[in-house]
């Protein structure tokens, strides 16, 4: 059990980022918007301040079950393909990283782009 949570999420410190010069400059032209998002809460953070941003994978959601009632049984067979675990996650595996994260054994990460996704984007 968790008895001390020092890193809780402080949205609106990374929407000011986010709405920074440097942001504003630096968006565009990196790939991918995790990057892009790390950079700017770095930018503006305190050095006591870790940033850490969540990359989940499929997640079997309400949204995803829309998306697939929509596209058919073989959109949900590609995503699930797509990982490595070849299944989709669940919501409480992606919250169990982000509970880890804001631990104290985690207290050493910072910067970093955690993927929680199954082993997607591994290359099968």
């Amino acid at each position: 059990m968790i008895e001390s949570v020092r890193a809780l999420p402080e949205f609106k410190e990374l929407e000011a980022a986010l709405r920074s010069p440097l942001a504003q400059t630096s968006l565009p032209s990196l790939p991918g918007s995790c990057g892009a998002v790390l950079l700017s809460a770095l930018a503006e953070t305190q050095a006591s301040q870790r940033i850490v941003v969540i990359a989940p994978g499929p997640v079997d959601t309400p949204l995803l079950r829309k998306a697939v009632d929509q596209g058919g049984e073989k959109l949900l067979e590609a995503m699930k393909a797509s990982t490595l675990l070849g299944r989709l996650g669940t919501p409480e595996e992606v919250a169990a990283a982000v509970v880890f994260l804001a631990s104290d054994a985690a207290a050493f990460i910072t910067g970093e782009v955690i993927g929680v996704s199954g082993g997607m984007g591994c290359g099968q």
